[in-house]
């Protein structure tokens, strides 16, 4: 479609404007076949639009404003503990209050530290070894510390 035509495009639909710009505007779509097209095919669209608008105007059923302000006043005089007896809120709270303790509970038992010995008991020094230092000679510091231990504690 040409740009003068595109311009104009809603006065032409609508037939309104100045009697030269239209004259001008149809003449150019008589002799231009691609938008002599495009405007026929926008007013067959508006032809069909003009259909689907209702014959006149509609007024509500007798009695719909009164329906409405029942059901206001109605949802207005409802106590909050109402919202509890509805069975979607319920499962709704229901499955929020098991989601907080599934989060919760995980939380503790990732967060739970191991628990800290003295390092000067000897239970500690055995509870500590781990694989690594309970190879003899690694650590020699160590292993005398060990068989100091072993032989302090030893009873028959």
């Amino acid at each position: 479609m040409h740009k003068e035509i595109k311009e104009r495009l809603e006065e032409i639909l609508r037939g309104a404007g100045a009697r030269e710009d239209l004259a001008t505007c149809s003449e150019h779509v008589a002799s231009c076949e691609s938008c002599g097209k495009e405007i026929a095919e926008m007013e067959a669209q508006a032809r069909m639009l003009q259909l689907l608008r209702a014959p006149e105007d509609l007024d509500p059923n007798a009695g719909f404003y009164a329906r409405v302000i029942e059901r206001v006043e109605a949802r207005r005089s409802a106590t909050p503990l109402y919202a509890f007896v509805d069975a979607a809120f319920a499962r709704r709270l229901i499955f929020a209050g098991l989601t907080a303790v599934i989060v919760l509970g995980s939380y503790l038992v990732y967060s739970e530290r191991a628990p800290a010995f003295s390092s000067t008991g000897p239970i500690a020094i055995l509870a500590t070894q781990t694989p690594e230092q309970d190879v003899l000679g690694a650590n020699p510091a160590r292993d005398r510390e060990t068989l100091l231990l072993t032989l302090a504690s030893y009873q028959e």
